[in-house]
């Protein structure tokens, strides 16, 4: 018997500490949880618009909206999807030679740097998976892009000028982005592109 009372005795510690940690972790949660459900995360969303030209490879037109929350004055986190116009690289006059559409997506991250309410600097990144939409697939002087996705990764760093009291904003930045789609050949093969990107944010 004095061995079952220690028994129900450490099992009851046992609960009792169980319910104190589950019920700190329960408060910790609601805590975190607070400024969203209270709507106190700020919704933004970004229209893109880009030039990028080859190095190598092709230019790129491309179109992205991204949609997010701004978790503080500096930090934004959302994410985004677009499409992407890669326009004939191959010289290769024996070969299909079209537009092609790729589409993008990924998570953006971006940090803002100064008064929000005044003109100052951020620093972007977008980071997903690139798709090729087009039918049949990509040729290019290295091979043919199919339809397995490929890395999208593009930094940015600009200028944000705000407007109308601050509300939206229209953003100018230089940009880089990197693809690095699969060919015929079996090798990974790394686009890279530089060029400027526009932006409206509101």
């Amino acid at each position: 018997m004095k061995r079952f009372g220690i028994i129900i005795l450490v099992l009851a510690g046992f609960v009792l500490s169980a319910s104190a940690q589950y019920g700190l972790m329960a408060n910790k949660l609601t805590e975190m949880l607070k400024p969203a459900l209270s709507g106190s995360f700020n919704y933004k969303g970004f229209f893109d618009v880009a030039y990028l030209a080859g190095l190598e490879s092709p230019d790129l037109l491309e179109i992205t909206t991204t949609q997010g929350f701004k978790y503080s004055t500096w930090c934004f986190m959302g994410a985004g999807a677009g499409v992407n116009l890669a326009f004939p690289q191959s010289q290769n006059a024996s070969v299909r030679n079209d537009v092609s559409v790729l589409l993008p997506l990924y998570a953006d991250f971006r940090f803002n740097i100064g008064n929000p309410a005044k003109v100052g600097l951020f620093i972007d990144l977008k980071l997903g998976a690139v798709f090729l939409l087009s039918e049949g697939a990509y040729y290019t002087d290295l091979g043919y892009m199919g339809n397995d996705p490929s890395l999208y990764l593009k930094p940015s760093i600009g200028i944000k000028i705000p407007v109308n009291n601050a509300k939206q904003a229209l953003n100018l930045s230089a940009s880089y982005q990197l693809m690095t789609p699969r060919f015929s050949n079996g090798w990974l093969v790394n686009f890279n592109n530089l060029g400027a990107t526009l932006a409206f944010e509101w």
